[in-house]
C-alpha cells in the first residue's frame, strides 16, 4: 500500500471515529432531551404554559385559581378552586365554550377523577388549594365529587360512612344496629319509612340517625330548624341556638349536594357481613331490609 493511499485509510477512519462519536453524542442528547419532555417536570411547566380559554378566563380567574389538567376525548380539562367552591369544565376545541361537569366513559368509567388523580400527584398547588377549600369552615355548597374525593384508596362507600358519622342528625333509640336515613322535611316517602321503623326503635332493636336535610333559605329550613329544636331528639342539639342548628343543617345539605343524594330517603347501613350499603330513596322490601341488618320485626323475637 502507498503512502497516499495509507494516508487516506488513516484520515478517512479517524473522520469515521469523529463521526461515529458525534452520532453517539448526538443521539445521547435526543435521548435526554426526550426523557425531559415526558418527565413530570416538564409536563408540568407545559400546562401551567396552556393559557385558559376565553370563557374560563374572564370570569373565572378573578374568583378563584385555574388549573389545566390535560386532555381527555380531545377536549381541555380544567379545574376552577375558588374558596368556597371547586368547579371542573371542559372546553370545547374551538376554546369559545365550555362544558361544566364531570366526564364519564365506557361501562361508568369515571374520566374526570383519572385526570384529576394525576393533577393532584404532579401538582403541589392543587393539593395545597383543595386543602384550602376543605379546612374552610365556611365552605359553601361545593360543586361536585371533586372535594370529596380521597387519594387513600378507601372505597367510596367508606368515606360516605365517615362523612355521616361527622354530620348533625337526630339521634333515635340507643342499641341494635346503626342506620342513617338521609331526610327531608315534608317528604311523605320519608314519614313513611319512620312509621314503619317505629317498631324496632322502640324495642331498642334499631339505632336510627335521621340525617336532616333542606334547602337554604326555605320554609322547609325553617321546618327542619324547628325539628331539631324538639326536647325529643337529644341533649346535644338542645343545648345548640337557633344559628347554630342553622349552620349545622346547611353542613348537612352541603354533605347531600357533594355526594349527589338526591332521592329521599337515602338509607346507609351495614349488613350481617358488616358490608356498607347505600339504598336510594324508599325500601320497596323492608323484609329484605330487616333481613340484611340482621333484624326481625317486633313480634318475631329479637334480633341475632
Amino acid at each position: 500500500m502507498t503512502r497516499a493511499v495509507a494516508a487516506r485509510v488513516s484520515v478517512g477512519g479517524v473522520m469515521a471515529t469523529r463521526l461515529a462519536t458525534m452520532l453517539v453524542a448526538a443521539a445521547t442528547l435526543f435521548l435526554m432531551l426526550a426523557l425531559w419532555l415526558v418527565s413530570p417536570a416538564h409536563a408540568q411547566k407545559a400546562k401551567e404554559k396552556t393559557p385558559p380559554p376565553p370563557p374560563l378566563a374572564e370570569k373565572m380567574q378573578a374568583t378563584g385559581k385555574l388549573f389545566y389538567l390535560g386532555i381527555s376525548e380531545g377536549m381541555e380539562a380544567w379545574l376552577h378552586v375558588a374558596p368556597q367552591s371547586v368547579s371542573m369544565f371542559y372546553v370545547t376545541p374551538n376554546r369559545q365554550a365550555i362544558v361544566v361537569g364531570g366526564m364519564m366513559g365506557a361501562g361508568g368509567k369515571q374520566l374526570s377523577e383519572t385526570l384529576l388523580s394525576k393533577a393532584y400527584l404532579e401538582n403541589a398547588a392543587l393539593r395545597q388549594a383543595l386543602k384550602d377549600v376543605k379546612k374552610n369552615p365556611e365552605t359553601a355548597l361545593v360543586d361536585n365529587q371533586l372535594l370529596m374525593h380521597d387519594f387513600s384508596g378507601q372505597p367510596k362507600s367508606a368515606q360516605l360512612w365517615q362523612a355521616l358519622e361527622q354530620s348533625f342528625s337526630l339521634s333515635v333509640g340507643q342499641k341494635g344496629p346503626v342506620l342513617y336515613a338521609v331526610m327531608t322535611p315534608g317528604c311523605q316517602a320519608c314519614l313513611a319509612l319512620w312509621r314503619a321503623l317505629t317498631p324496632l326503635i322502640e324495642a331498642d332493636t334499631m339505632h336510627m340517625k335521621v340525617v336532616l336535610v333542606a334547602i337554604p333559605d326555605t320554609a322547609e329550613e325553617k321546618q327542619a330548624v324547628a325539628m331539631m329544636s324538639d326536647p325529643s331528639v337529644g341533649s346535644t342539639l338542645q343545648k345548640m341556638s337557633d344559628d347554630e342548628r342553622l349552620k349545622a343543617l346547611r353542613k348537612n345539605y352541603m354533605l347531600a349536594e357533594q355526594w349527589r343524594i338526591q332521592h329521599m330517603p337515602f338509607l346507609v347501613y351495614r349488613d350481617v357481613s358488616g358490608a356498607i350499603k347505600l339504598l336510594s330513596g324508599p325500601p320497596r322490601d323492608m323484609a329484605a331490609l330487616y333481613a340484611d341488618m340482621g333484624l326481625k320485626p317486633v313480634g318475631e323475637g329479637a334480633a341475632p
